[in-house]
């Protein structure tokens, strides 16, 4: 029954997430058109990596990406269903942005290649959206469901583990910028899927949803989704959330428990990857599965733009990014101050037991985001100015290792 859960899930998830897709393909393309063209002038206005504030890094947007995913929701529609799986590129002039416009004024263009190396699964949402919103108004929608999100996540913190959590989730959420990352689907896609996803830990942990079945949805649900920005955080928080509640009821999350979550979560990510790989050869003129591995190996042995040591380079450019002047380093500063003194004050007030602070899976999953960036140092290192955003898992981890042991019952 276990192994058939997790084959149901899989086969369940895949399903779903297809038809989704051709919903999508069918809806009028005339109507996505027209507000697709309504936006360029504001994307061209802006640039392809306009900076939101001068001389931070977090505060770039990426409408090179940007323009691609319009680009990937302009070219799928009725008359090419098999765009769902080959997904087309028009790339006729040298930046993707221009070539988004051309493409617009010229919707008879032939592809001139394929991205098959992903799901682009937000082609499903943003393409409803785009029956009735400009770009500029899904940007403010976007804000509005990850404060929405943000908000519903933090209170099941509060609920079910104390509200220092919930309160330590949300600075985490406030420094990785959400009002950058809102304007960007690229940014906001992982974000959106973990904080959905934490208000149905306590399912998780009343045995009412699998544990590892739920994190091999979520690993699928991210591969869909997700252009390649911040994957870890899909798996972290929520881990994060599970492990601090586990702490906080006296029943610690054991090791076997952490690599089920995530062994299931890399399986789903891994596997539905393939997936897509095996249905894009399909329905695109290209070995699509040597295509996807081809790009991986590429990734992994290229040296960063920068030409420095790639594991040097990535985290070298996220430290830059994190504290790019000494106002940055001053607030990051206070705030691990205020999170020791409120540790000192806990353990004055008798709450806090000073060896109850370590935790041996929070540590783990804390560390997870920095692994994954090293793995993938040169993806890390060029594009540090929003992969550093995996860092709210980082940060939170840490704050949780003192505010999850706050009133948590005593393990003789």
């Amino acid at each position: 029954m276990k192994k058939s859960a997790y084959l149901i899930a899989f086969l369940l998830t895949s399903v779903i997430c297809t038809a989704a897709l051709f919903a999508a393909a069918f809806l009028p393309q005339e109507r996505i058109a027209g507000n697709i063209s309504r936006s360029l002038p504001g994307l061209v206005r802006e640039g392809t990596y306009p900076r939101l504030k001068e001389g931070s890094p977090s505060a770039m947007l990426d409408n090179y990406t940007d323009s691609l995913t319009l680009m990937e929701v302009l070219g799928m529609n009725a008359e090419d269903p098999a765009a769902v799986f080959s997904n087309p590129l028009f790339l006729q002039k040298d930046d993707p942005l221009e070539s988004l416009v051309h493409y617009a004024e010229h919707p008879d263009l032939e592809p001139d290649g394929y991205y098959v190396r992903y799901w682009m699964g937000f082609r499903a949402s943003l393409r409803p959206l785009f029956l009735v919103f400009s770009y500029s108004q899904i940007r403010k929608i976007n804000l509005l469901v990850l404060a929405i999100l943000a908000g519903l996540a933090m209170f099941s913190v509060a609920k079910n583990v104390n509200c220092a959590s919930a309160l330590g989730l949300g600075v985490c959420l406030l420094l990785m910028r959400p009002l950058i990352i809102a304007r960007s689907f690229q940014f906001s896609t992982c974000f959106l899927v973990a904080l959905a996803a934490m208000p149905f830990v306590p399912l998780v942990r009343r045995r009412k949803l699998r544990l590892g079945v739920f994190f091999l949805v979520l690993g699928m649900l991210t591969q869909y989704f997700d252009f390649y920005s911040v994957p870890a955080l899909t798996l972290c928080l929520p881990l994060l959330y599970y492990a601090a509640a586990q702490r906080t009821s006296g029943g610690d999350m054991g090791f076997r428990e952490l690599a089920c979550a995530v062994g299931s979560w890399l399986g789903g990510y891994v596997l539905f990857w393939i997936e897509k790989l095996l249905l894009s050869s399909l329905f695109s003129p290209i070995n699509s599965l040597q295509n996807g591995f081809d790009e991986l190996l590429y990734w992994m042995k290229r040296r960063p733009d920068s030409g420095q040591n790639r594991l040097a380079a990535a985290f070298q450019n996220v430290w830059k990014t994190v504290c790019p002047n000494g106002i940055a380093g001053l607030v990051l500063a206070s705030l691990a101050a205020i999170l020791i003194l409120y540790a000192l004050l806990m353990i004055r007030r008798g709450r806090l037991e000073p060896k109850r602070i370590w935790n041996g899976t929070l540590v783990c999953i804390t560390l997870i985001p920095l692994l994954w960036m090293a793995a993938a140092a040169t993806p890390t290192a060029n594009h540090a100015f929003f992969q550093y955003r995996s860092l709210a898992a980082v940060f939170w981890g840490l704050c949780l290792l003192v505010t999850s042991a706050v009133g948590a019952p005593r393990r003789d």
